[in-house]
């Protein structure tokens, strides 16, 4: 065995740093190796001789690919040597002789010749395509392999190449394709084909402003829930919401009956929106049931806002911003104040972003200059709203009765 693998170990050095060797081997080194074929089929077997070599080691290796699994080497006796290969590729077959002492080598292509080519998924009552190639002579069999996708097996015959075959199904499983050539070489294809429902129906599409004026009329820059719907077994294909057509600008995207959201555009005027899916994966958007437009009304939104219980104490004030449809940031502020002299005891500013809405709480601090809150005295809460940090663009304000200190 140490000695196999000595002559191994020499054998690779040679081949590295000594290429130039090869000139004076002797041009019918190839002769030397006898192969059933110098070009084989994925799935039939290298099969070579080396009469010639009384000892020594077969040493195989992939050249191109991996056509040949868990290589290993294989000593002489026996002179024949049989590889089964699995893909595509080159396979470089060595000899290493030590009786006599030679070395020859040879190498053998692996195709994919005979070949079975099927579609990965299909839909139910949709046609599902195989094509047989390079096998002029054999028997394609179509069968139920995980539930029941066929109602029974269907087998034909193969007599040309290319050879394409359409079934349909009937329900949701999976098919297997299998293909027993027997001309020009004996070998056996098979491929699983995946059967999914059919996306069916006509899309329909309705949107939801979330300022609604009238029906499909809403303000600019307003919140828009589009809600498809219409269509059965679509969960695994993409809906698009777009502008002014199924090749317009995306807006959302979404899935069968599940909403998705957009703001509508700064300018005013009248818009379409469509929904769109592509039911038969044809690449496009055009056949029965795959589109549908909707109209809407797009107008300039008004400046206005209203804040609803506002309740003070002596440390935070609380305040429910119930409408706000400037499209604008804003500034709060709060003065806590005594009536009639307008001395502050307490005040707040809080930053809004445009269109915020809710609770919102404000934390009091006593300015610097004045002491603590006498105790008894009466305090009024007065807040303003101004546009940004414009402390001169006042948009509203209120006043009400605060606290007691």
């Amino acid at each position: 065995m140490m000695k196999k693998v000595f002559f191994i170990l020499l054998f690779t050095i040679i081949l590295l740093s000594f290429s130039f060797i090869k000139i004076v081997i002797s041009q019918s080194v190839n002769e030397k190796i006898k192969c059933e074929k110098d070009v084989v089929f994925v799935g039939e077997n290298i099969v070579c001789e080396a009469k010639e070599c009384k000892k020594g080691v077969w040493f195989v290796s992939n050249k191109i690919g991996e056509p040949i699994k868990n290589i290993t080497t294989v000593d002489i006796p026996p002179n024949k040597v049989m590889l089964l290969t699995t893909e595509e590729g080159l396979v470089a077959i060595n000899v290493i002789c030590f009786d006599p002492s030679d070395y020859y080598g040879k190498e053998i292509q692996v195709v994919m010749g005979v070949n079975l080519l099927c579609n990965n998924v299909c839909s139910i009552l949709k046609p599902c395509t195989c094509v047989v190639i390079n096998c002029t002579k054999g028997v394609l069999t179509i069968s139920s392999y995980n539930g029941t996708p066929l109602e029974k097996d269907i087998t034909k015959l193969v007599t040309t190449s290319p050879f394409e075959f359409n079934f349909n199904s009937t329900g949701i499983g999976t098919v297997l394709a299998r293909l027993d050539c027997f001309e020009p070489v004996i070998l056996s294809r098979a491929s699983k084909i995946e059967i999914a429902k059919s996306c069916i129906g006509n899309i329909s599409l309705e949107l939801k402003p979330e300022f609604s004026i009238a029906p499909n009329k809403t303000y600019t820059l307003s919140l828009v829930v589009a809600k498809p719907s219409g269509l059965i077994n679509c969960e695994n294909k993409t809906i698009y919401i777009r502008r002014g057509s199924c090749n317009g600008l995306i807006e959302c995207n979404t899935t069968q009956d599940v909403p998705c959201t957009f703001y509508t555009p700064s300018e005013p005027r009248n818009y379409e929106y469509y929904a769109c899916i592509d039911k038969n994966d044809d690449g496009d958007f055009l056949d029965e049931g795959e589109s549908i437009g909707v109209n809407l009304s797009v107008v300039e939104r008004p400046h206005e806002i209203k804040i609803d219980n506002l309740e003070c104490t002596s440390n935070i004030c609380s305040l429910n911003i119930t409408k706000n449809t400037i499209n604008n940031s804003l500034s709060i502020i709060i003065y806590l104040f005594e009536e009639p002299s307008g001395k502050i005891y307490f005040s707040s500013l809080l930053s809004l972003d445009r269109f915020s809405v809710g609770e919102k709480k404000l934390l009091l601090s006593p300015p610097i200059d004045f002491a603590n809150c006498p105790r008894g005295t009466q305090l009024k809460a007065l807040l303003h709203v101004y546009i940004g940090e414009k402390f001169n663009e006042r948009i509203y304000r209120i006043k009400k009765s605060a606290f007691i200190c």
